[in-house]
């Protein structure tokens, strides 16, 4: 009898022991039950809104559709009649959404000698193009280089980029077609000295924005 006694004890004590584990919380699932009531988000009304703020940034554009880079080459065969500039003029047509300025230099003049009126050259816009704002000058040997700046609004611009390099030899005259003798040394021409010169031209676009 005491044998079997203890045997049922030890059948008790095992079956207690499964119990206990068998109610032990189950960690894996515990976060799926909350334990505080949950929130009821409708309203009275039976209509949720929920207002989310949207923030749309657009960025500054400029769209260059036409623009030709490849070398200019002047070919500057006597010095001009009346002070008429060699012009090289391709088109340049962009676009853009924001203000933007367009600053045009060249770092040729002053390859030139210095202090003569025999040579000046010009880069600007033109020929269809409207800036809001801007200015150019002529490029004098020994003085200043050539420079112009523009202000653009948004929207589409087309015209044409327009270099100019003049070999000069007299003043001009309104309605003059010839040239006189004695006018031929009018301007120092010769200072212009033979050769090959090479520079560049400098387009720079700045979006001035808000």
């Amino acid at each position: 009898m005491k044998k079997l006694a203890l045997f049922l004890a030890l059948i008790l004590i095992t079956g207690i022991g499964s119990v206990v584990l068998a109610n032990e919380p189950n960690l894996k699932y515990e976060r799926y039950y909350p334990t505080v009531p949950l929130r009821n988000d409708l309203p009275a009304n039976g209509i949720i809104d929920k207002g989310i703020d949207v923030q749309v940034e657009v960025v500054p554009f400029v769209h260059i559709a036409e623009l030709d880079t490849s070398v200019m080459r002047f070919v500057l065969e006597t010095p001009s009649i009346g002070g008429d500039a060699y012009n090289i003029r391709r088109p340049f047509v962009f676009g853009t959404n924001t203000e933007i300025k367009i600053t045009l230099t060249e770092d040729l003049t002053g390859q030139f000698a210095t202090n003569n009126d025999g040579l000046h050259t010009a880069v600007l816009l033109a020929d269809g193009f409207k800036p809001k704002s801007g200015f150019d000058y002529w490029g004098i040997p020994g003085q200043r280089y050539a420079r112009a700046e523009y202000v653009f609004s948004p929207g589409i611009h087309e015209g044409r980029l327009v270099v100019g390099i003049g070999w000069y030899n007299q003043n001009y005259q309104q309605g003059q077609s010839t040239q006189r003798r004695e006018d031929w040394a009018q301007r120092d021409w010769y200072n212009v000295k033979a050769g090959t010169y090479e520079g560049r031209i400098t387009m720079t676009i700045e979006a001035l924005g808000n």
